[in-house]
Protein backbone atom coordinates (compact mmCIF):
# COMPACT_ATOMS: atom_id res chain seq x y z
CA UNK A 1 0.00 0.00 0.00
CA UNK A 2 2.77 2.47 0.36
CA UNK A 3 4.09 1.95 -3.08
CA UNK A 4 0.30 2.21 -4.08
CA UNK A 5 0.82 5.70 -2.20
CA UNK A 6 3.44 7.06 -4.06
CA UNK A 7 2.44 6.64 -7.46
CA UNK A 8 0.20 9.30 -9.31
CA UNK A 9 -3.63 9.02 -9.66
CA UNK A 10 -4.88 6.35 -12.11
CA UNK A 11 -1.59 5.08 -13.41
CA UNK A 12 -0.69 1.94 -12.15
CA UNK A 13 -1.81 -1.40 -13.91
CA UNK A 14 -2.55 -4.13 -11.34
CA UNK A 15 -2.19 -7.85 -12.31
CA UNK A 16 -3.76 -10.66 -10.17
CA UNK A 17 -5.02 -13.97 -11.04
CA UNK A 18 -5.73 -15.94 -8.57
CA UNK A 19 -4.59 -18.84 -6.97
CA UNK A 20 -5.12 -21.56 -9.92
CA UNK A 21 -3.56 -19.88 -13.03
CA UNK A 22 -0.23 -21.18 -14.60
CA UNK A 23 1.39 -19.36 -16.95
CA UNK A 24 4.44 -20.96 -19.13
CA UNK A 25 7.60 -19.41 -19.21
CA UNK A 26 7.46 -17.77 -22.79
CA UNK A 27 4.17 -16.17 -21.90
CA UNK A 28 5.19 -15.12 -18.62
CA UNK A 29 8.56 -13.42 -19.69
CA UNK A 30 6.02 -11.41 -22.92
CA UNK A 31 3.85 -10.38 -20.67
CA UNK A 32 6.39 -9.26 -18.21
CA UNK A 33 7.94 -7.52 -21.29
CA UNK A 34 4.37 -6.37 -22.55
CA UNK A 35 4.25 -4.38 -19.03
CA UNK A 36 6.69 -2.77 -19.51
CA UNK A 37 6.44 -1.12 -21.93
CA UNK A 38 3.17 0.64 -21.06
CA UNK A 39 5.79 2.75 -19.33
CA UNK A 40 3.34 2.60 -16.74
CA UNK A 41 3.70 1.43 -12.97
CA UNK A 42 2.75 -2.45 -12.04
CA UNK A 43 1.72 -3.80 -9.48
CA UNK A 44 1.87 -7.68 -9.89
CA UNK A 45 0.88 -10.85 -7.71
CA UNK A 46 3.55 -13.34 -8.71
CA UNK A 47 2.67 -16.40 -6.48
CA UNK A 48 5.73 -19.07 -6.51
CA UNK A 49 4.14 -21.42 -8.88
CA UNK A 50 2.61 -19.32 -11.14
CA UNK A 51 4.95 -20.43 -13.70
CA UNK A 52 7.25 -23.35 -14.66
CA UNK A 53 10.96 -23.24 -15.47
CA UNK A 54 11.66 -19.78 -15.23
CA UNK A 55 15.03 -19.01 -12.94
CA UNK A 56 14.93 -16.81 -10.03
CA UNK A 57 17.70 -15.04 -11.85
CA UNK A 58 15.80 -13.86 -14.16
CA UNK A 59 12.98 -11.86 -12.03
CA UNK A 60 15.70 -10.82 -9.85
CA UNK A 61 17.04 -9.30 -12.75
CA UNK A 62 13.63 -7.91 -14.60
CA UNK A 63 12.67 -6.51 -10.95
CA UNK A 64 16.64 -5.05 -11.05
CA UNK A 65 15.94 -3.23 -14.18
CA UNK A 66 12.73 -2.09 -14.01
CA UNK A 67 12.51 -1.15 -10.01
CA UNK A 68 11.75 2.23 -10.60
CA UNK A 69 8.05 1.62 -12.33
CA UNK A 70 7.19 -2.25 -11.27
CA UNK A 71 6.45 -3.96 -7.61
CA UNK A 72 5.93 -7.40 -7.87
CA UNK A 73 4.11 -9.31 -4.55
CA UNK A 74 3.65 -13.22 -4.19
CA UNK A 75 0.46 -12.33 -2.61
CA UNK A 76 -2.04 -9.46 -2.21
CA UNK A 77 -4.31 -10.14 0.46
CA UNK A 78 -5.76 -6.65 0.84
CA UNK A 79 -6.96 -7.04 -2.99
CA UNK A 80 -10.55 -4.79 -2.02
CA UNK A 81 -7.83 -2.29 -0.90
CA UNK A 82 -5.82 -2.23 -3.36
CA UNK A 83 -8.44 -2.09 -5.99
CA UNK A 84 -9.84 0.89 -4.06
CA UNK A 85 -6.76 2.83 -4.26
CA UNK A 86 -6.95 6.48 -6.55
CA UNK A 87 -3.26 5.05 -8.15
CA UNK A 88 -5.06 2.03 -9.66
CA UNK A 89 -5.93 2.47 -12.92
CA UNK A 90 -7.30 -1.04 -14.55
CA UNK A 91 -7.33 -4.45 -13.58
CA UNK A 92 -5.86 -7.04 -15.67
CA UNK A 93 -7.69 -10.35 -14.16
CA UNK A 94 -8.51 -14.04 -14.51
CA UNK A 95 -11.88 -12.65 -14.24
CA UNK A 96 -12.84 -14.93 -10.33
CA UNK A 97 -15.97 -14.00 -9.27
CA UNK A 98 -14.45 -12.49 -6.38
CA UNK A 99 -12.00 -10.24 -8.70
CA UNK A 100 -14.58 -9.73 -10.66
CA UNK A 101 -16.90 -7.71 -8.20
CA UNK A 102 -13.93 -6.19 -6.12
CA UNK A 103 -13.12 -4.39 -9.71
CA UNK A 104 -16.82 -3.78 -10.73
CA UNK A 105 -17.54 -1.90 -7.54
CA UNK A 106 -14.25 0.14 -7.68
CA UNK A 107 -14.51 1.11 -11.07
CA UNK A 108 -12.11 -0.08 -12.67
CA UNK A 109 -12.02 -0.94 -16.21
CA UNK A 110 -10.52 -4.87 -16.97
CA UNK A 111 -8.43 -6.98 -19.15
CA UNK A 112 -9.59 -10.17 -18.91
CA UNK A 113 -7.51 -13.39 -19.32
CA UNK A 114 -9.63 -15.77 -18.09
CA UNK A 115 -7.93 -19.53 -16.86
CA UNK A 116 -10.96 -21.72 -16.39
CA UNK A 117 -14.48 -22.53 -15.94
CA UNK A 118 -16.37 -19.65 -14.56
CA UNK A 119 -13.90 -17.01 -15.58
CA UNK A 120 -14.67 -17.14 -18.83
CA UNK A 121 -18.26 -16.77 -18.07
CA UNK A 122 -17.12 -13.41 -16.62
CA UNK A 123 -15.32 -12.45 -19.02
CA UNK A 124 -18.20 -12.38 -21.27
CA UNK A 125 -20.23 -10.84 -19.00
CA UNK A 126 -17.34 -8.19 -18.82
CA UNK A 127 -16.87 -7.09 -22.10
CA UNK A 128 -20.24 -8.28 -23.81
CA UNK A 129 -22.71 -7.25 -21.32
CA UNK A 130 -21.47 -4.66 -19.36
CA UNK A 131 -18.88 -3.04 -21.39
CA UNK A 132 -16.33 -2.22 -18.71
CA UNK A 133 -13.33 -4.37 -20.22
CA UNK A 134 -11.45 -5.92 -23.00
CA UNK A 135 -10.37 -9.59 -23.97
CA UNK A 136 -6.60 -10.28 -24.20
CA UNK A 137 -6.30 -12.19 -27.65
CA UNK A 138 -3.56 -14.72 -28.25
CA UNK A 139 -2.11 -15.37 -31.56
CA UNK A 140 -2.64 -18.90 -33.73
CA UNK A 141 0.59 -19.91 -31.08
CA UNK A 142 -1.88 -19.25 -28.10
CA UNK A 143 0.38 -16.62 -26.97
CA UNK A 144 -0.14 -12.59 -25.87
CA UNK A 145 2.86 -11.15 -27.45
CA UNK A 146 4.42 -8.33 -25.65
CA UNK A 147 3.54 -5.38 -28.33
CA UNK A 148 -0.61 -6.92 -27.90
CA UNK A 149 0.00 -6.24 -24.24
CA UNK A 150 0.81 -2.67 -24.43
CA UNK A 151 -0.99 -2.04 -27.08
CA UNK A 152 -4.52 -3.70 -25.10
CA UNK A 153 -3.62 -1.80 -22.20
CA UNK A 154 -3.44 1.45 -23.54
CA UNK A 155 -6.80 0.74 -26.11
CA UNK A 156 -8.36 0.04 -22.51
CA UNK A 157 -7.23 3.33 -20.81
CA UNK A 158 -8.36 5.54 -23.65
CA UNK A 159 -11.70 4.07 -24.73
CA UNK A 160 -13.94 6.95 -23.03
CA UNK A 161 -17.22 4.50 -23.42
CA UNK A 162 -15.28 1.81 -21.24
CA UNK A 163 -14.58 4.79 -18.69
CA UNK A 164 -18.16 5.87 -18.98
CA UNK A 165 -19.32 2.21 -18.41
CA UNK A 166 -17.20 1.55 -15.30
CA UNK A 167 -18.56 4.39 -13.90
CA UNK A 168 -22.17 3.47 -14.28
CA UNK A 169 -21.09 0.11 -13.05
CA UNK A 170 -19.54 1.73 -9.83
CA UNK A 171 -22.16 4.12 -9.16
CA UNK A 172 -24.62 1.14 -9.17
CA UNK A 173 -22.84 -1.14 -7.37
CA UNK A 174 -22.85 1.40 -4.46
CA UNK A 175 -26.84 2.27 -4.97
CA UNK A 176 -27.22 -1.29 -4.83
CA UNK A 177 -24.78 -2.44 -1.33
CA UNK A 178 -26.27 1.11 0.58
CA UNK A 179 -28.81 0.36 2.89
CA UNK A 180 -32.21 0.34 1.02
CA UNK A 181 -30.41 -1.12 -2.09
CA UNK A 182 -31.51 -4.36 -3.71
CA UNK A 183 -28.12 -5.99 -2.57
CA UNK A 184 -28.27 -4.91 1.09
CA UNK A 185 -32.36 -6.17 0.81
CA UNK A 186 -31.23 -9.53 -0.60
CA UNK A 187 -28.74 -10.34 1.78
CA UNK A 188 -31.51 -8.74 5.24
CA UNK A 189 -33.71 -11.16 3.47
CA UNK A 190 -30.88 -14.32 3.63
CA UNK A 191 -30.46 -13.32 7.55
CA UNK A 192 -33.80 -13.19 8.10
CA UNK A 193 -34.84 -16.86 6.47
CA UNK A 194 -31.63 -18.01 8.41
CA UNK A 195 -33.02 -16.89 11.75
CA UNK A 196 -36.22 -18.40 11.10
CA UNK A 197 -38.37 -15.01 10.84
Amino acid sequence: MSWLDQQPPKSVVYVAFGSLAIFSEVQFKELAHGLVLTGRPLLWVVRPDFTTGLSKEWVDDFLEENKEKCKIVDWAPQQQQVLAHESVACFMSHCGWNSTLEGLRNGLPFLCWPYFTDQFMNQSYICNVWGNGMKMESDESRIVYRERVRDRVEELLSSEEIAKKVQELKELAARNLSIGGTSYQNFKRLVNLMMGE
